[in-house]
């Protein structure tokens, strides 16, 4: 029953070294998928819920859209974003919050490209179809939002951060903020300095796109809009919906 999670938590730290790499340097990529287990999230990897799933069906989108952007056999990757986004959105409803932070990061990529790339955005429209099988649950659920175990408070977006770094159950170890210091420098010194020519040519501009930069960005930001949506529609709200 703790497999699927702790299987969704590696391809989480897998996904994440995968996508920051070709960006920055292999050890950044590193940093990246040791990070996330260093925070509250790592609980997810043995505790028997879908939560470690959908971290990794998360990651697994980012890397997925980020080959969309960049690959000439484009196919498998939107199948895989596909795939990944409505995998996540049946672990937890609200993982359909995922779209917006990529979504956010294609109109970015739309408005430089000046062109807009209908196979992506077929993807994120498609992955909330299976909201509507679940419809039914989720109104029967809402109905019992008035007597949820933990009602949404605005103050929810700002709690979420500190309960995923700081000294809270579960515990973390105590480097995460100078891991937290070194991958927020090593993002910043990126979009300034261009690294020597990098084993692959490709990568010899190591910085993330500005599209991909909006991404991480909604990434973050990702509180604000499951408080949100908990305030004005469903009535809950935990750190782990989003």
């Amino acid at each position: 029953l703790r497999l699927p999670a702790l299987i969704g938590c590696l391809v989480m730290s897998l996904a994440l070294f995968k996508f920051v790499s070709p960006r920055l340097a292999p050890a950044y990529g590193l940093l990246a998928a040791l990070f996330s287990m260093i925070t509250a999230a790592s609980y997810y990897a043995h505790e028997a819920r879908p939560y470690g799933l959908e971290l990794g069906f998360a990651a697994l989108a980012l890397v997925c859209w980020q080959q969309v952007t960049e690959s000439n056999n484009r196919l498998p990757a939107l199948v895989g974003l596909w795939l990944s986004l409505v995998a996540a959105v049946n672990c937890h409803y609200y993982g359909v919050l995922l779209v917006l932070p990529l979504a956010f990061g294609e109109l970015v990529r739309t408005m430089t490209q000046r062109r807009i790339d209908f196979g992506v955005w077929s993807c994120f429209a498609g992955s909330t179809l299976s909201l509507f099988l679940m419809l039914p649950l989720i109104l029967s659920a809402a109905k019992l939002s008035g007597n949820f175990w933990t009602p949404p408070q605005w103050m929810d977006a700002v709690y979420f951060y500190s309960n995923l770094i700081g000294p809270t159950p579960p515990p973390v170890i105590p480097t995460a903020p100078p891991v937290i210091a070194a991958v927020i420098l090593g993002v910043v010194v990126s979009r300034f300095l261009r690294q020597p020519p990098a084993m692959d040519p490709h990568t010899a501009d190591a910085r993330f796109p500005a599209h991909e930069l909006a991404a991480i960005i909604g990434v973050i930001a990702l509180p604000l809009a499951g408080v949100l949506l908990a305030e004005l529609v469903t009535k809950a709200f935990t750190d782990r919906y989003v």
